[in-house]
């Protein structure tokens, strides 16, 4: 079986610039493991619980967690457990229900953070910094209180 972490860093346009065994460097952008011919990218590294999250909802085809360098308060990803790499990849019954959660957790967030607008952002091709599809929520607020992700985990789930 063969296992390497090649790091890629997204501004040398993908292009690989080390092998680094199990290490990973915070300047780094994207870090993808190859094992066994499948590639796995950090979300897939989530879903599979080999690195932990703020998991706040999960079912057989999403996994629902804080984004770990939020933009907002209650910044959120929705990432299908299926390794998508983008929109133009994705199948219409996935995506239907990643919409259908987006409602489910926008409301959550809603409840429990009281934002006052929330985007809803997607991106693709060289916008996009990890490359399996995800669906970002981003909480907006008049007056943002800035709390830690622990407190806005704990809020949720409590």
């Amino acid at each position: 079986m063969f296992r390497a972490y090649n790091c890629v860093d997204t501004k040398t346009n993908g292009k690989i610039i080390g092998h680094f065994g199990s290490v990973y460097f915070t300047k780094i952008k994207i870090c993808i493991l190859f094992l066994g011919g499948k590639i796995m990218d950090i979300f897939c590294k989530i879903i599979n619980n080999e690195i932990s999250s703020y998991t706040i909802y999960e079912d057989d085809i999403v996994k629902v967690f804080l984004d770990i360098n939020p933009s907002h308060t209650g910044h959120t990803l929705i990432v299908p457990k299926h390794h998508y790499q983008d929109l133009f990849d994705i199948d219409e019954c996935t995506l239907n229900h990643i919409l259908k959660i987006a409602r489910e957790v926008s409301i959550l967030l809603k409840k429990k953070l009281n934002y006052d607008g929330i985007s809803l952002c997607e991106n693709n091709g060289l916008c996009q910094e990890v490359k399996h599809f995800h669906l970002h929520l981003i909480p907006k607020y008049r007056e943002e209180e800035k709390i830690s992700i622990e407190e806005v985990y704990n809020k949720l789930i409590n």
